[in-house]
């Protein structure tokens, strides 16, 4: 059966390998991102599912609440008002100590990485409890294993983790399922741009040798 899915944060990296995958499965998908415009010119696979009308893109800052509003809306126009997955994935990080961590760096992490999971799960839920969909947070090791270095991203993985927890109580009653993945440092654009921090934990593969992509 062929779901109807959005994807957050699928401009590169895991998001983008989840919409991927999501699509060579025969779902419909939309990606979403701030920049997402040219992804099909960077991505050829994409293309390909553009013209099929299988794939849809979105540009939406959804560190406001207006832009994930946006996304929900024009995301469900292309679906045509059904929602079956929702993954979210859009995140950011900083490299700084605590001292360093300043106002901004704070509340653009969070705003980001937990306060844009709140509003797109928020007004996914209504669809998704018709449908018995799922949504699937992307979270982080971070979460529960903190690092030197990242204390904004640390706290705003480990509060996604309580998102996904209560909202998975809120919404079983309605056969909506949410869960949580927490994948150590992959190779991606947000961790390249990050240092040398868990560089060694990145070499390290999935168990069973896949893809953090392949898990939604």
């Amino acid at each position: 059966m062929t779901r109807a899915c959005i994807v957050t944060g699928s401009r590169s990296g895991i998001g983008l390998e989840i919409a991927l995958q999501l699509l060579q499965l025969g779902d419909s998908v939309v990606l979403c991102s701030r920049s997402i415009a040219s992804l099909a010119e960077d991505h050829e696979a994409i293309q390909q599912y553009l013209d099929a009308g299988k794939a849809f893109l979105v540009s939406a800052d959804l560190s406001t609440e207006a832009g994930c509003a946006e996304l929900m809306e024009t995301g469900l126009q292309h679906l045509g008002d059904r929602l079956d997955v929702l993954v979210n994935d859009a995140g950011l990080f900083y490299t700084c100590s605590t001292e360093e961590t300043s106002k901004e760096v704070w509340r653009n992490t969070h705003a980001l990485n937990l306060d844009a999971a709140f509003h797109t799960t928020k007004a996914a839920a209504p669809h998704l409890a018709k449908s018995k969909g799922s949504i699937v947070n992307i979270s982080s090791v971070a979460s529960y294993r903190p690092e030197a270095g990242a204390l904004a991203y640390c706290v705003s993985k480990a509060g996604l983790d309580m998102l996904t927890r209560g909202t998975a109580q809120d919404l079983a009653h309605k056969g909506v399922r949410v869960n949580a993945i927490n994948p150590g440092e992959v190779q991606t654009p947000i961790f390249k741009t990050s240092g040398e921090l868990g560089s060694q934990d990145a070499a390290y593969p999935l168990p069973n040798g896949g893809l953090v992509g392949g898990l939604v």
